[in-house]
Formats: structure tokens, sequence, C-alpha cells
């Protein structure tokens, strides 16, 4: 008999015999209830689109092309009680088969994958303080670049020993980036497009 069963049969034992006989009687109580953790919502500026506008990618030394654009974007995390969360990242072109990486796909209209977009987020407001964004295993990318469709891994927001927070807002640092690119990569490729999903992570 393992010691949890001891346990129980010993007191068991130890109420029966407390009890009489006589005034025993059968009852029930039916115990129920729910968890409810704290509600939080995330929030994307224009309903979560970013617009690059013309990318103009510039010939290399070693006759190819490239590009480096940048876009920041506002990210704010409202919860109705200090609550502790973070951010997990997933590339919603790729949902059918996640790849970790350290960015998200940037597809042409034709679904080529021609370049990359980086996502960073190095610090933000919480609550009305400072706090750092930082992911928990990061790359050689460096912790504030967002490692994408990761499992082992998530941005963490302050100092995990804060008691939680209840508003949080952050600039994204948001990089389309193309390197070695063949003449006629950039012919075919009309349309660009990059799906990033952003989820919480309450912890």
């Amino acid at each position: 008999m393992s010691t949890f069963m001891k346990n129980k049969a010993v007191a068991a034992l130890l109420l029966s015999a407390c009890v009489p006989a006589s005034l025993v009687q059968a009852s029930e109580l039916s115990v129920s209830g729910t968890i409810q953790p704290e509600s939080c919502t995330l929030s994307l500026p224009d309903g979560g689109a970013l617009d690059f506008g013309e990318l103009a990618p510039q010939p290399t030394t070693e006759g190819k092309w490239a590009f480096v654009e940048h876009r920041n974007a506002q990210l704010s995390i409202d919860c109705t009680a200090r609550t502790h969360v973070g951010l997990k990242f997933r590339d919603l072109l790729l949902i059918d088969n996640p790849i970790p990486k350290d960015g998200f796909i940037l597809a042409t209209e034709n679904d080529d994958h021609l370049a990359m977009v980086e996502l960073r987020i190095p610090h933000g407001v919480a609550d009305g303080k400072q706090v750092d964004f930082a992911m928990l295993h990061s790359s050689g990318s460096g912790s504030h670049v967002v490692r994408v469709d990761d499992p082992g891994t998530y941005m963490r927001i302050g100092d995990p020993r804060d008691p939680g927070f209840a508003k949080v807002s952050a600039n994204m640092r948001v990089t389309m980036l193309g390197v070695d690119l063949e003449g006629d990569e950039l012919e075919n490729a009309k349309g660009l497009r990059s799906m990033i999903g952003i989820d919480l992570h309450y912890l």
C-alpha cells in the first residue's frame, strides 16, 4: 500500500472512530467553481497593418541587390489587474510548417520566400516605469530580437520579480531585410507581404 493510501486509510479510521455509529448520516455536498485568469488584451496600430510603400533595392559590390527598410509600430497590452505576461511570436505564412528562426518570412505574391522581416523590441513602459523586453533564450541576433516559432522561449517583460503589470506599451522596430538578391528575383517580385503573429503568454 502506498504512503498516500496509508494516510487516507488512517484518516478515515480516525474519523470513524470519533463518530458514534448511531449518529452517522449519509450526505453529499457538491462543490464547483471556475478559475478566471486576469484578462489582458493586445493591441497593434491601424488594425495591425504596416505599409512599407515602395522599396528601393541597391546594387551590391558582388553584383547582386539588397534592401533594408525600417518602420516603427506601437504595441499595447491592457490587463484588468496586474498580470505576469510575456509575448510569443508566430510566422503566419508558415503556420503549417513552423520553423524556429530570428525573423519572419517576406514573401512575394506567388508565395516565394524572398527575404526576411526582423522584429526588435528593446524597451517599453509598464505602469509608468521603463522596463526591458528580452527573449528568455536568445540567439546570436541578441535578446531584443524576437525568436519566432520557438516553443522553448518567449519574450519577457520587465523583471520576473515584479508583481506583474496592468498597462504596457512598447515601440517595435520592424525591419524588412533583403540580401544577396538576384535581379530576376526582384523583377518577379511585385507585392511583398509578411504575416506576424503575436500572442500573449501568461506566466
